[in-house]
């Protein structure tokens, strides 16, 4: 990859963290927070620059978490869904080259996850990618310059996923373990914690 444009990370990471009840990215694993690992791991990869965006509970999370190296974004319309963080975060880097998408509440993913998936996008010149995990298809996903602009321009949750779910230019990218989980309510977080080897103790 010698001479290739770097390609930027968007962590995802300004939910409202309703079935948590509290702000999910600061939930402790260890001596660190959920986001900060996430954080670690997309910095520890190839990509760059880094963008988290925030949305709710901005300013408690800034306070809180470190983001290294990261710039935090804040998506003032994060409340109408995904898409909106999304093109927040593009606002503020060079997508010439495409962008790496990943989920601020993933807890396990890993540098290596991110770089394998990167060089096989590209390898395959692809359009996009996305990680077939052994359980389903998952975060982190790789858009082409080409995919980020025929992303729709309505909002939602879903809007990416509706897009890439269907479309054969997608490259599905094989790993050999399960999905990392998706930390939404406290269930998730103990499973989480139990597969990272750390005590549930919530937001410190």
């Amino acid at each position: 990859m010698k001479g290739e444009a770097h390609l930027p990370g968007i962590v995802m990471a300004a939910g409202g963290s309703s079935r948590m009840g509290q702000p999910k990215q600061l939930l402790r694993f260890g001596d660190v927070t959920m986001l900060e690992l996430v954080v670690v791991a997309v910095e520890e990869s190839t990509l760059d620059p880094i963008v988290v965006v925030l949305g709710a509970h901005a300013d408690e999370i800034e306070a809180g978490v470190d983001l290294r190296g990261a710039r935090a974004v804040f998506n003032p319309d994060h409340s109408r869904g995904s898409a909106t963080s999304l093109r927040a975060g593009l606002a503020v880097v060079d997508p010439a080259a495409g962008a790496v998408i990943v989920a601020g509440d993933q807890p396990a993913i890993t540098a290596d996850v991110i770089d394998g998936l990167v060089a096989e996008y590209r390898d395959e010149n692809a359009w996009a990618a996305v990680v077939e995990y052994t359980d389903s298809v998952g975060h982190p996903w790789v858009l082409s310059l080409a995919a980020l602009e025929a992303m729709p321009s309505h909002e939602g949750d879903k809007v990416l996923w509706d897009m890439l779910s269907g479309d054969d230019r997608v490259l599905r990218v094989d790993v050999n373990r399960p999905k990392p989980i998706d930390v939404n309510t406290w269930d998730d977080y103990e499973a989480a914690c139990r597969d990272l080897g750390y005590l549930p103790t919530g937001a410190g």
